[in-house]
């Protein structure tokens, strides 16, 4: 009777050895899909730090671009210079640029349309008829005064 015992249990035994390998059969390629899954992941995250470096290079490159590029053009106002881009750097500076000429040839028709005269203005008197009494007899008193 313990022969008997044992037999089913051994039986049972062997299918559940089997149904064990099976399962191993059925999980290996999960197993190597997973593999696959976390070098790709692996990779992407290495991809997204050289992105986020090569960015913050490419953001202190446009900076000192346009640094550079206000310290060379003085005459134009540095808040005229702006971009997040080298392209659009350089389209602010045409821009700020063709701003500033056109603001220095205002000024120079400015300029050219009023002309000031050389030289001292002309000396003139007083006008008398423009006071009163009591001024004329002060300005008289002072010229009479500077004149001693």
């Amino acid at each position: 009777m313990e022969n008997q015992e044992k037999q089913p249990q051994e039986t049972e035994v062997e299918a559940l050895k089997r149904q064990l390998g099976e399962r191993d059969q059925a999980f290996a390629p999960l197993k190597a899909e997973l593999e696959q899954v976390k070098q790709q992941l692996a990779a992407k995250t290495k991809t997204e730090e050289q992105v986020a470096a090569l960015t913050d290079a490419l953001t202190d490159a446009t900076a000192k671009y346009q640094a550079l590029l206000v310290q060379s053009n003085p005459e134009i106002p540095a808040d005229l210079i702006k971009g997040n881009t080298v392209a659009e750097i350089d389209a602010a500076l045409a821009s700020a640029k063709t701003i500033v000429q056109k603001v220095k040839e205002s000024i120079e028709a400015q300029d050219k349309a009023a002309p000031i005269p050389a030289g001292a203005p002309l000396r003139q008197g007083l006008d008398l008829d423009s006071l009163s009494p009591t001024q004329k007899i002060i300005e008289g008193l002072k010229q009479h005064d500077g004149r001693k």
